[in-house]
């Protein structure tokens, strides 16, 4: 039985880990019983949030907090399974850009890390303008040496998300509202080269004001990718993130009017989630399951804090 909250936990190779009261690192090879890390390399008044990177098969990343919760840093903190860490400092020389720089989300895969990393200015300026985030992408086969890689265009620096999965690495931009498509989608197989990939969506030409249109979500699991669409709400999967297929699934419900809703992708070495949650409770949400990516599992709710236990 767990007796202590836990603040954040992906998973880590073979087993877990997460945090504690949160600067307390714990590991666990099972999910049941956890025990605080040593020798973690974190300093006392440091705390690391996992969630930041992602969890799988190669181990957890993640973003080392400062002193007073100092959000902004380019301090990574690495763990293959929970049994030792690797502290890692981007220098600011490879990131290239003036102001503070950090690193605000990175993706483990099983030829490294892929990270995005930009600067704190931009990054609390930013309003959703495609064109003023100003994001790069760095890459490391083992957090010590960093170099910068070019996924798309030169002047395209909106990468908002990374993903990794067994067959490589899936990155996604946004673009100027009205762009057709709506998003930028590239693969890499191994983090430094990268080739534009297309979505089998016809993406619509006129939403209503507020609404959504492009890539919510991805995620990476054991065969691919799973990858979530806004205007219209699509799912598709990949087995090998080149050619793209819609799911045959149950529709997730658009919430094209709530705008404040969330949709997410999920994916672990037992199969492939989508869930969509609307902003406001009344009007309820439902979630796909699969183990294989080609059957799908489907579940509602009126209430999105009573969800079902799953399936029988």
């Amino acid at each position: 039985e767990l007796d202590i909250v836990l603040g954040d936990i992906v998973p880590a190779g073979d087993g877990f880990v997460g945090t504690r009261d949160p600067e307390v690192v714990v590991t666990s090879p099972d999910g049941v019983t956890w025990t605080d890390a040593a020798e973690t390399g974190l300093a006392p008044e440091e705390s690391v949030a996992w969630t930041f990177g992602d969890g799988g098969p190669w181990g957890a990343i993640g973003q080392v907090f400062g002193p007073d919760d100092e959000w902004f840093t380019s301090d990574l903190l690495f763990t293959p399974d929970g049994t030792g860490f690797v502290r890692a400092d981007v220098p600011a020389d490879v990131i290239g850009l003036e102001g503070t720089a950090g690193i605000w989300t990175a993706s483990v895969g099983e030829s490294g890390v892929v990270a995005l990393a930009g600067t704190q200015e931009a990054f609390e300026g930013y309003m959703g303008q495609p064109g003023t985030l100003g994001a790069v992408a760095l890459f490391s086969e083992d957090l010590q040496t960093w170099e910068q890689v070019q996924i798309g265009p030169p002047e395209m620096g909106d990468w908002q998300m990374i993903e990794a999965s067994p067959v490589g690495f899936l990155a996604v931009a946004a673009v100027q509202p009205g762009s057709t498509p709506p998003a930028l989608v590239y693969f890499s197989p191994d983090g430094r080269e990268w080739d534009q990939v297309s979505l089998p969506v016809e993406w619509d030409a006129t939403p209503a004001e507020g609404a959504r249109v492009g890539v919510v979500d991805v995620a990476g699991w054991r065969d691919g990718f799973v990858l979530v669409t806004a205007g219209p709400t699509t799912v598709l999967t990949s087995a090998d993130g080149r050619s793209w297929a819609q799911a045959e699934t149950e529709p997730l419900p658009s919430f094209a009017d709530d705008p404040g809703g969330n949709t997410w992708a999920l994916g672990s070495s037992l199969g492939a989630v989508a869930v969509s949650v609307p902003f406001r409770p009344a009007q309820g949400g439902a979630a796909l399951f699969s183990s294989d990516g080609q059957t799908w599992q489907s579940w509602s709710t009126d209430d999105p804090f009573a969800w079902p236990s799953g399936p029988e």
